[in-house]
Order: structure tokens, then sequence, then C-alpha cells
């Protein structure tokens, strides 16, 4: 049962750790919103052709 409860634990403290440390990523991603969602759909329109073209 420990070494269970170690595994199912785990994952939950080091996703706690990552989201901890990705705040800065996430405030930048939220004060540059507008650009990211252009860049984003060019990105998308390039994988369409290259898929279109290929």
């Amino acid at each position: 049962m420990t070494l269970y409860s170690f595994g199912l634990g785990i994952p939950f403290i080091i996703s706690a750790i990552i989201i901890n440390k990705l705040k800065t990523v996430f405030n930048f991603i939220k004060k540059n919103s507008k650009y990211v969602k252009i860049i984003s759909g060019i990105l998308l329109i390039i994988c369409g052709l290259v898929l279109l073209f290929s």
C-alpha cells in the first residue's frame, strides 16, 4: 500500500511544483495574448498548408 500511495501521490506533487514555476510564463501569455493568438494562428495556417501540399 505504501508503494501504491507514493506512486499515486508523486505525480500530484510534481505537477504542483511545475505549476508554481510556470506562473511567470502564464503571466507573460496573459499580457501578450493578442500576439500569442496571432502567432498561433499563423503556425496553424502554415501546418495546414504543409499538410495540403505534401
